[in-house]
Protein backbone atom coordinates (compact mmCIF):
# COMPACT_ATOMS: atom_id res chain seq x y z
CA UNK A 1 0.00 0.00 0.00
CA UNK A 2 1.46 3.31 -1.09
CA UNK A 3 -0.01 6.72 -0.32
CA UNK A 4 1.52 9.69 -2.10
CA UNK A 5 1.04 12.83 -0.01
CA UNK A 6 1.58 15.21 -2.93
CA UNK A 7 5.14 16.05 -1.88
CA UNK A 8 7.25 17.78 -4.47
CA UNK A 9 10.17 15.35 -4.41
CA UNK A 10 7.95 12.36 -5.22
CA UNK A 11 9.13 10.56 -2.06
CA UNK A 12 6.71 8.23 -0.34
CA UNK A 13 4.67 9.76 2.46
CA UNK A 14 3.68 6.26 3.65
CA UNK A 15 5.06 2.95 2.42
CA UNK A 16 4.24 -0.47 3.88
CA UNK A 17 6.18 -3.39 2.41
CA UNK A 18 6.16 -7.13 2.95
CA UNK A 19 6.59 -7.51 6.72
CA UNK A 20 7.77 -11.09 6.33
CA UNK A 21 10.53 -10.58 3.76
CA UNK A 22 10.93 -6.87 3.07
CA UNK A 23 13.48 -4.49 4.47
CA UNK A 24 10.95 -2.21 6.12
CA UNK A 25 7.67 -2.77 7.90
CA UNK A 26 6.45 0.81 7.67
CA UNK A 27 8.14 3.88 6.24
CA UNK A 28 6.96 7.47 6.05
CA UNK A 29 9.15 9.99 4.26
CA UNK A 30 8.34 13.67 4.00
CA UNK A 31 9.47 16.13 1.34
CA UNK A 32 11.64 18.04 3.82
CA UNK A 33 13.75 15.00 4.58
CA UNK A 34 12.13 13.90 7.83
CA UNK A 35 11.28 10.23 8.13
CA UNK A 36 9.80 7.62 10.41
CA UNK A 37 10.86 4.01 9.83
CA UNK A 38 9.57 0.92 11.60
CA UNK A 39 12.03 -1.76 10.53
CA UNK A 40 11.21 -5.41 9.93
CA UNK A 41 10.08 -7.17 13.10
CA UNK A 42 10.58 -10.70 11.72
CA UNK A 43 13.54 -10.54 9.38
CA UNK A 44 16.51 -11.27 11.60
CA UNK A 45 16.50 -7.90 13.36
CA UNK A 46 15.30 -6.70 16.72
CA UNK A 47 12.28 -4.38 16.60
CA UNK A 48 13.65 -1.04 15.48
CA UNK A 49 12.23 2.42 15.36
CA UNK A 50 14.03 5.25 13.62
CA UNK A 51 13.04 8.89 13.45
CA UNK A 52 15.09 11.42 11.50
CA UNK A 53 14.81 14.96 10.27
CA UNK A 54 17.33 17.09 8.42
CA UNK A 55 19.26 17.80 11.63
CA UNK A 56 19.31 14.73 13.86
CA UNK A 57 18.62 11.02 14.03
CA UNK A 58 17.13 8.99 16.85
CA UNK A 59 17.23 5.21 16.55
CA UNK A 60 16.06 2.47 18.88
CA UNK A 61 17.72 -0.95 18.58
CA UNK A 62 19.78 0.45 15.74
CA UNK A 63 21.64 -2.78 14.95
CA UNK A 64 19.42 -2.98 11.89
CA UNK A 65 21.19 0.09 10.49
CA UNK A 66 24.88 0.02 11.31
CA UNK A 67 25.54 -3.18 13.25
CA UNK A 68 26.23 -1.46 16.58
CA UNK A 69 24.80 -2.93 19.75
CA UNK A 70 23.55 0.20 21.49
CA UNK A 71 19.84 0.11 22.16
CA UNK A 72 19.28 3.86 21.91
CA UNK A 73 21.21 6.25 19.69
CA UNK A 74 20.98 10.02 19.35
CA UNK A 75 23.08 11.12 16.40
CA UNK A 76 23.62 14.42 14.59
CA UNK A 77 23.50 14.21 10.82
CA UNK A 78 23.57 17.68 9.29
CA UNK A 79 23.22 20.00 12.27
CA UNK A 80 25.97 22.43 13.24
CA UNK A 81 28.37 20.87 15.79
CA UNK A 82 27.78 23.76 18.20
CA UNK A 83 24.12 22.82 18.68
CA UNK A 84 23.15 20.62 21.65
CA UNK A 85 22.49 17.00 20.75
CA UNK A 86 19.63 16.71 23.22
CA UNK A 87 17.76 19.26 25.33
CA UNK A 88 15.68 18.51 28.42
CA UNK A 89 13.79 21.61 29.50
CA UNK A 90 11.58 21.61 32.57
CA UNK A 91 8.58 23.74 33.40
CA UNK A 92 8.89 27.05 35.23
CA UNK A 93 7.78 25.38 38.46
CA UNK A 94 9.62 22.09 37.83
CA UNK A 95 10.16 20.09 41.03
CA UNK A 96 10.43 16.56 39.65
CA UNK A 97 13.68 15.07 38.34
CA UNK A 98 14.93 16.23 34.95
CA UNK A 99 16.40 12.81 34.18
CA UNK A 100 16.18 9.47 35.95
CA UNK A 101 17.72 6.07 35.14
CA UNK A 102 16.61 2.90 36.95
CA UNK A 103 17.72 -0.72 36.81
CA UNK A 104 15.42 -3.67 36.18
CA UNK A 105 14.48 -3.73 39.88
CA UNK A 106 13.31 -0.12 39.82
CA UNK A 107 16.26 1.18 41.87
CA UNK A 108 17.57 4.62 40.96
CA UNK A 109 21.01 4.47 39.31
CA UNK A 110 21.32 8.06 38.14
CA UNK A 111 19.27 11.21 38.60
CA UNK A 112 19.52 14.87 37.64
CA UNK A 113 17.32 16.92 39.94
CA UNK A 114 15.44 20.03 38.88
CA UNK A 115 17.78 22.25 40.92
CA UNK A 116 20.87 20.96 39.08
CA UNK A 117 22.04 18.50 41.71
CA UNK A 118 23.03 15.00 40.60
CA UNK A 119 22.82 11.56 42.18
CA UNK A 120 24.83 8.45 41.32
CA UNK A 121 24.15 5.13 43.01
CA UNK A 122 27.63 3.83 42.24
CA UNK A 123 31.08 5.33 41.74
CA UNK A 124 32.04 8.08 39.32
CA UNK A 125 35.25 8.05 37.27
CA UNK A 126 36.57 11.24 35.65
CA UNK A 127 39.36 11.09 33.09
CA UNK A 128 39.64 7.31 33.39
CA UNK A 129 37.62 4.14 32.97
CA UNK A 130 39.08 2.70 36.18
CA UNK A 131 36.47 1.90 38.83
CA UNK A 132 37.02 0.78 42.40
CA UNK A 133 34.20 -0.23 44.72
CA UNK A 134 36.13 1.22 47.66
CA UNK A 135 35.90 4.76 46.24
CA UNK A 136 32.86 6.71 45.10
CA UNK A 137 34.95 9.18 43.08
CA UNK A 138 38.06 8.41 41.04
CA UNK A 139 39.77 11.28 39.21
CA UNK A 140 42.74 10.80 36.88
CA UNK A 141 44.43 14.19 36.86
CA UNK A 142 44.50 17.34 38.94
CA UNK A 143 41.61 18.75 40.97
CA UNK A 144 41.30 22.50 41.44
CA UNK A 145 38.85 23.90 43.95
CA UNK A 146 38.53 26.67 46.53
CA UNK A 147 37.62 24.56 49.52
CA UNK A 148 37.69 20.93 50.63
CA UNK A 149 35.91 19.65 53.70
CA UNK A 150 36.72 16.21 55.12
CA UNK A 151 34.46 14.78 57.82
CA UNK A 152 36.70 13.26 60.48
CA UNK A 153 35.35 11.16 63.34
CA UNK A 154 38.31 11.29 65.73
CA UNK A 155 40.41 14.41 66.36
CA UNK A 156 43.62 14.05 68.43
CA UNK A 157 42.83 16.44 71.28
CA UNK A 158 43.26 13.39 73.51
CA UNK A 159 46.99 14.12 73.31
CA UNK A 160 46.47 16.85 75.91
CA UNK A 161 44.76 14.49 78.34
CA UNK A 162 46.69 14.15 81.60
CA UNK A 163 47.27 10.39 81.19
CA UNK A 164 48.33 10.43 77.50
CA UNK A 165 51.39 8.11 77.09
CA UNK A 166 53.83 10.54 75.48
CA UNK A 167 56.91 8.75 74.19
CA UNK A 168 60.23 9.91 75.63
CA UNK A 169 62.28 11.84 73.10
CA UNK A 170 64.98 9.19 73.33
CA UNK A 171 62.53 6.57 72.00
CA UNK A 172 61.37 8.92 69.24
CA UNK A 173 65.00 9.42 68.24
CA UNK A 174 65.60 5.66 68.19
CA UNK A 175 62.51 5.07 66.01
CA UNK A 176 63.60 7.75 63.52
CA UNK A 177 67.07 6.26 63.26
CA UNK A 178 65.63 2.82 62.49
CA UNK A 179 62.73 3.81 60.17
CA UNK A 180 63.55 7.26 58.74
CA UNK A 181 60.12 8.65 59.57
CA UNK A 182 58.08 9.63 62.60
CA UNK A 183 56.04 7.06 64.56
CA UNK A 184 52.48 6.61 63.16
CA UNK A 185 53.36 8.66 60.06
CA UNK A 186 53.32 6.63 56.80
CA UNK A 187 56.62 6.15 55.06
CA UNK A 188 57.41 7.52 51.60
CA UNK A 189 57.07 4.00 50.16
CA UNK A 190 53.63 3.50 51.71
CA UNK A 191 52.39 6.81 50.31
CA UNK A 192 53.77 5.98 46.87
CA UNK A 193 52.02 2.61 46.81
CA UNK A 194 48.74 3.40 48.58
CA UNK A 195 48.24 7.14 48.29
CA UNK A 196 47.35 9.37 51.21
CA UNK A 197 44.12 9.73 53.17
CA UNK A 198 43.74 13.49 53.63
CA UNK A 199 41.54 13.25 56.71
CA UNK A 200 43.72 10.72 58.52
CA UNK A 201 46.89 12.53 57.49
CA UNK A 202 45.66 15.87 58.83
CA UNK A 203 44.73 14.19 62.13
CA UNK A 204 48.15 12.54 62.33
CA UNK A 205 49.97 15.81 61.59
CA UNK A 206 47.94 17.61 64.26
CA UNK A 207 48.73 14.81 66.71
CA UNK A 208 52.45 15.26 66.06
CA UNK A 209 52.17 19.04 66.46
CA UNK A 210 50.39 18.56 69.79
CA UNK A 211 53.01 16.05 70.93
CA UNK A 212 55.72 18.51 69.88
CA UNK A 213 53.97 21.19 71.94
CA UNK A 214 54.09 18.92 74.99
CA UNK A 215 57.79 18.27 74.43
CA UNK A 216 58.43 22.03 74.18
CA UNK A 217 56.47 22.70 77.37
CA UNK A 218 58.44 20.00 79.17
CA UNK A 219 61.75 21.32 77.84
CA UNK A 220 60.79 24.88 78.74
CA UNK A 221 60.11 23.84 82.34
CA UNK A 222 63.52 22.24 82.53
CA UNK A 223 65.16 25.34 81.04
CA UNK A 224 63.38 27.60 83.53
CA UNK A 225 64.50 25.36 86.40
CA UNK A 226 68.08 25.39 85.15
CA UNK A 227 67.94 29.16 84.80
CA UNK A 228 66.83 29.49 88.41
CA UNK A 229 69.73 27.32 89.53
CA UNK A 230 72.17 29.41 87.47
CA UNK A 231 70.80 32.62 88.97
CA UNK A 232 71.16 31.16 92.47
CA UNK A 233 74.76 30.16 91.82
CA UNK A 234 75.54 33.64 90.49
CA UNK A 235 74.15 35.24 93.65
CA UNK A 236 76.11 32.87 95.86
CA UNK A 237 79.28 33.64 93.94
Amino acid sequence: LTINARNKTNNFALLITDIGNGDAACRMIGASGGSLDLINFNYGHSPTWKYTNKHAKWMVNNNAFDGSSESYTFEHENQAPTVALMLLKGQASQTGDMLKVKNSSGIDLFRILSDGKGYFAGGVSIGTTVTDAAYKLWVEGSIRTRKVRVDQGAWPDYVFHHNYPLLPLSEVEKFIQQNNHLPEVPSAKEVEENGLDLGDNQATLLKKVEELTLYLIEQNKKIEQLQKEVDTLKKQK
